[in-house]
C-alpha cells in the first residue's frame, strides 16, 4: 500500500507544470520584456505524455545552455494520458504561456513530444524551423495561438498558428490583471 501511495504522489508531483513565468514587479520600465500566447491540442485520444515548443535568443544556436522551451506535461497512469490544461473547450485543451526574457531577437525553432509506447517512451522531434519575434525593454509581445496536431491535421500540418489576440487577451486578463495585455504588440510569426 505504501508503494502505491508513493507512486500516486510521484505522478501528481511530476505532472504539475507552469508555463507562465513573469516577475511580480514587471511593468513598462522593466529591463526585460514578455512574450505570450496560447498552445492548444485537439481533444482526441493521445499517447503524448509531454510536449516542448523550443525557443531561443537568435545567435545562440550553438550554445546548448540557451535551449529553453514551453513545456507541457500530461498525467500518465498505466499508458493512459490525461491533459492538465489551464482551460478546456468542447474541442481542445488550452495552455497559456507568458515568459519574461531579456531584450533581443528570439525564435521558436523546434517541437518535440514524448509518446507513451508499449516499451516505454519515444521522443519525436520536428525538423528545425524559424518563427522570429522581437522583445524590447518593458514590452509585451503577443506571438500567437499555436495548435499542435500529434498525428497531423487534414492538411498534414502538425503546427497551426492563428492570430487571435483577442481570445488570448481574455484568458490572460484572468491570469494577471495588473498587465495591460490589450496594449501588447502583435508579432505573430509567419509559418
Amino acid at each position: 500500500m505504501k508503494k502505491l501511495t508513493f507512486i500516486s504522489l510521484l505522478l501528481v508531483i511530476v505532472s504539475c507544470t507552469s508555463t507562465k513565468s513573469i516577475s511580480e514587479k514587471f511593468d513598462n520600465n522593466s529591463e526585460n520584456g514578455i512574450f505570450y500566447g496560447i498552445l492548444s491540442f485537439p481533444k482526441q485520444k493521445t499517447h503524448m505524455s509531454s510536449f516542448n515548443l523550443f525557443y531561443r535568443l537568435k545567435g545562440t544556436e550553438a550554445k546548448k545552455k540557451h535551449k529553453q522551451s514551453i513545456y507541457i506535461k500530461n498525467s500518465v497512469v498505466f499508458r493512459s494520458v490525461t491533459f492538465n490544461a489551464d482551460y478546456e473547450t468542447d474541442d481542445e485543451y488550452i495552455y497559456l504561456f507568458a515568459i519574461e526574457v531579456p531584450l533581443g531577437k528570439y525564435e521558436f525553432y523546434q517541437t518535440a513530444f514524448t509518446e507513451v509506447v508499449t516499451q516505454g517512451w519515444l521522443i519525436r522531434e520536428s525538423n528545425p524551423f524559424s518563427l522570429e519575434f522581437d522583445i524590447e525593454k518593458g514590452s509585451i509581445v503577443y506571438v500567437g495561438n499555436y495548435k499542435y496536431f500529434e498525428k497531423g491535421n487534414n492538411y498534414r500540418d502538425f503546427l497551426k498558428i492563428n492570430n487571435n489576440k483577442q481570445k488570448a487577451d481574455e484568458y490572460f486578463k484572468l491570469y494577471r490583471k495588473d498587465i495591460n495585455w490589450i496594449e501588447a504588440v502583435n508579432q505573430v510569426p509567419k509559418y
